[in-house]
């Protein structure tokens, strides 16, 4: 494979941003990037079907992916192993016309490589509708989080080292290093006038792929509505952590994943769940120390698991407190300890989730049904949507109290022109068909439903509850609909 040749500019303002981490190093806890060979990049180019521009590619190649954190802040570069995890796992890599490289504490950010100048430098902007351009090109984006670590840092109590490196970066105007920033505005903005102007050959492609993208998230939502992770997610970490020491090969999926240049811990949050035991302390609290600041906090995460006790002294939420009996009673086996942490939890219940998952500790953890019904019944005195009934209707389902599930469903119908939540509605029509066989309530709820609907994804929606209900016709329908709708958008723009 041919070496890529990168041109004199591009070099020079990557090598400038390596010197502002240079002059930045006092102020860094932890650094850790690793480079990849250009070879393997384009490897993961075609396997996730993106276009690295050459200012990211060049970085990559020559300093890597992974995280920066400073005493206050951290900057993540993603690496194209992340991104593969995250296809694996979601199946696509997100509706993002650029390619996410980063995030900081302005939020996540995108390449967007339509936009790419002469040099091969490619403007830099938040991941938003608006795409704000922050910066001209990649290098520009990493000297404008370190220059932004001295307005963080200001007021801290820091070594005279850290003083001094924190006064060279005051005094950097980042409007006057990224000189080229107006100009990668108007590239920016001819990129997304080309597109608009352009959208009419491809309207029916961008439309069937937001439908498709609208049907996966649909499909993650309905998996959380059943009160289960995402499945594919669930999967992934169960066979990940099957074995004797399930803690120990967590640990070494995270070690993995730090020695290939992951800003981020891909499931993280789910490594400690269930897996932590009495014989981890040890590693635990040698964890406590580690340099990443992310693995000290899963670390303190486990203890707290270990010692509920402990976590009752950071406990000021409803869930808080709903965790503690969770650790008292999986972990330490105490049941009277978990029902005391549980009644802590409803006494600083505030709305249908809190007074919801009680409701799911005491069914499914305790088998104390009644005590499950009395929380169901707390949950509907300040329920106020048609999101709040489904989900009641679904908690009093599994208590088996069918007529109480069954008037639920029928206050979200009731609900409906006030809240206008289409999307719960056509759940709760599923949830007429599946739990009940109730095809004449089901399509009752639909038809209610679609004179309401004021955006392309309720029509998407309904259709997947007409395929539930099974009548493929109205599904046909519903999504025809969805595509006029989404072309009417498109042609908006």
């Amino acid at each position: 494979m041919a070496k890529q040749v990168f041109s004199e500019e591009l070099k020079c303002q990557t090598q400038l941003a390596w010197d502002y981490i240079e002059k930045a190093k006092p102020l860094i806890n932890y650094m850790k990037l690793v480079p990849m060979d250009e070879q393997q990049i384009s490897e993961f180019e075609g396997l996730l079907d993106i276009n690295y521009p050459d200012d990211f590619r060049y970085w990559l190649s020559n300093f890597g992916s992974g995280r920066i954190e400073f005493l206050e802040g951290s900057l993540r570069i993603v690496s194209p192993y992340e991104l593969q995890e995250t296809f694996h796992l979601y199946g696509y890599l997100g509706e993002r016309s650029g390619v996410y490289v980063s995030s900081w504490d302005s939020g996540s950010v995108d390449i967007e490589p339509g936009a790419v100048d002469t040099d091969g430098l490619t403007p830099v902007v938040l991941s938003k509708e608006d795409k704000e351009v922050i910066a001209s090109s990649w290098p520009m984006y990493l000297i404008k989080c370190i220059v932004e670590v001295s307005e963080l840092l200001s007021e801290c109590d820091l070594s005279p080292e850290q003083r001094g490196s924190l006064d060279l970066l005051k005094q950097e105007n980042f409007l006057e290093i990224d000189a080229n920033l107006s100009a990668a505005l108007q590239r920016v903005a001819d990129f997304d006038r080309k597109e608009a102007d352009g959208c009419g050959e491809s309207k029916n492609s961008q439309a069937a792929t937001a439908i498709s993208m609208m049907n996966f998230f649909m499909d993650m939502e309905e998996a959380h509505q059943k009160r289960r992770l995402i499945p594919r997610l669930r999967t992934f970490v169960k066979d990940l952590l099957r074995g004797n020491d399930e803690l120990s090969k967590a640990l070494a999926q995270i070690e993995d994943q730090i020695n290939k240049g992951y800003s981020s811990l891909t499931g993280s949050d789910l490594f400690f769940r269930d897996k932590v035991s009495s014989d981890h302390k040890a590693r635990l609290e040698k964890l406590h120390k580690h340099e990443r600041r992310e693995v000290r906090e899963l670390a303190e995460k486990g203890l707290c698991r270990l010692n509920p006790a402990l976590a009752e002294k950071q406990a000021d939420r409803a869930y808080d407190w709903l965790k503690c009996a969770e650790n008292w009673l999986h972990v330490r086996k105490q049941k009277d300890e978990a029902i005391r942490c549980l009644r802590m939890s409803e006494s600083m219940g505030v709305d249908r989730d809190d007074w919801d998952r009680c409701a799911d500790f005491w069914n499914e953890e305790l088998s104390m049904k009644d005590e499950a019904c009395r929380c169901l019944k707390n949950a509907e005195a300040v329920s106020k949507s048609v999101d709040d009934y489904y989900y009641i209707a679904d908690s009093w389902y599994k208590t088996g109290e069918m007529e109480n599930a069954k008037r639920c469903l029928i206050q979200c119908e009731g609900l409906i022109e006030v809240d206008n939540d289409i999307s719960a509605l056509a759940w709760a029509a599923a949830m007429w068909f599946e739990k009940f066989s109730d095809i004449d309530a089901a399509t009752r709820c639909l038809t209610k439903a679609e004179p309401l609907i004021d955006h392309p994804g309720y029509w998407g929606d309904c259709a997947r509850a007409w395929e539930k209900i099974g009548n493929e016709e109205e599904a046909q329908r519903c999504q025809k609909k969805e595509l006029e709708m989404r072309e009417e958008m498109f042609g908006s723009e």
